[in-house]
């Protein structure tokens, strides 16, 4: 009987023991079938990982191009060029030029100094400044803009204005106003001062990189072109934005008209609104001019918006920010083509033949060969 009871004991230790076994073995699979799930949950919905790689990115928005507003097309570098990679040929080798360092500085054993005055209003400031940063890598010099008189502050975070006198230094000056002077290739050694407008894209184009980073438009200037740009486009609209510049005031006045100058006439603007509108179909027009009343009475297009007057800094940063510009006459539209980075159209009957305002301009020097001329 004892025996008996021994053996009922026993098995009955070895079932719960069984059990025990059974149940650790079946945690056991829940376990790895639950660690299998939650591997394959989280590989079919793990968000990829961002890198900072500069090739997402166009080369001429934010770290080239930081002042624009919208992301623009990759350009070709301005190396490319013609004209640049001749200037660089001869350049090389040349003393004072290029990457060479010998013979470009003074008894003191600095580097000789150049810099350039200041005419004009806004746009004739940027090309007399730019061709200034051009001219001095081209000759491994030192540059400095005057402060006083220049439109830059409050607009742009130049970093090359300075309070310096130019006293003592040798003029030298261009022959015409809007034609590239090869002479200001290879500058004296001496401390020079550049003369005078010096409108022409050969002097800096090959370095667009520098005239892009000077050229940046202050954060609060910016931050009021893009309120401006958001009034005129429509929710969630992806027009096509072209910024259009009409110079007229200055223009019908005598002076001007008996140098020959020529406002763009509605025809001119009426073919160059065509050209774009057949290129890219879904086009906005925003126009900034100093005859609003005239544009808003000529222009009335539902696709034109004519602005408000503004400040020079905002009304140029609106058209820069703009995919592709419009210019008519005048270095305030240049410039705005050159920092929109996208197609620009140019007014190529601004001149009365034979006239003083067509003698004075080489149109291959004032206006890039990329950029397309229309007449009336």
């Amino acid at each position: 009987m004892k025996l008996e009871e021994g053996k009922n004991k026993n098995s009955g230790s070895e079932r719960a023991c069984a059990t025990k076994q059974r149940c650790c073995i079946a945690v056991a699979l829940c376990a790895v079938l639950w660690f299998l799930f939650i591997v394959q949950f989280s590989a079919k919905f793990t968000v990829p990982s961002i890198t900072r790689d500069s090739r997402s990115f166009p080369t001429n928005y934010s770290s080239q191009n930081p002042h624009l507003l919208t992301p623009k097309p990759v350009q070709k570098q301005a190396g490319s060029n013609p004209f640049c990679e001749a200037l660089n040929e001869r350049l090389k080798g040349k003393s004072g030029g290029g990457n060479d360092t010998g013979m470009v500085t003074n008894s003191a054993g600095q580097k000789y100094s150049v810099t350039s005055g200041v005419y004009g209003r806004l746009g004739n400031q940027m090309f007399q400044y730019a061709s200034l940063l051009g001219i001095s890598q081209m000759n491994n010099r030192s540059p400095f803009f005057p402060r006083r008189g220049n439109g830059f502050q409050g607009v742009f975070r130049t970093t090359h204005v300075k309070d310096r006198s130019s006293k003592g230094f040798q003029v030298i000056s261009e022959k015409t106003i809007r034609t590239y002077d090869p002479k200001f290739e290879s500058l004296p050694q001496a401390d020079v001062y550049l003369m005078q407008y010096l409108q022409s894209w050969k002097y800096f184009h090959c370095y667009r990189d520098l005239i892009l980073r000077e050229f940046t438009f202050l954060a609060n200037v910016q931050n009021a072109a893009a309120a401006i740009l958001n009034k005129y486009r429509k929710s969630g609209q992806k027009a096509i934005t072209v910024g259009v510049h009409v110079r007229r005031g200055d223009l019908l006045m005598s002076k001007h008209v008996n140098q020959g100058y020529r406002p763009a006439p509605k025809s001119y603007l009426d073919r160059a609104a065509d050209y774009m509108r057949k290129k890219y179909r879904d086009v906005i027009f925003i126009v900034a001019s100093d005859d609003v009343n005239w544009c808003k009475k000529t222009l009335t297009a539902k696709d034109f918006y004519v602005m408000d007057r503004g400040s020079a800094g905002v009304d140029l940063a609106v058209l820069a920010s703009c995919d592709h510009v419009i210019m008519t006459l005048g270095t305030f539209g240049w410039w705005a083509g050159y920092l929109s980075g996208g197609d620009v159209i140019y007014y190529n009957n601004s001149a009365v033949p034979k006239s003083h305002a067509d003698v004075i301009m080489t149109p291959e020097d004032f206006f890039l060969p990329t950029w397309v001329g229309l007449g009336d």
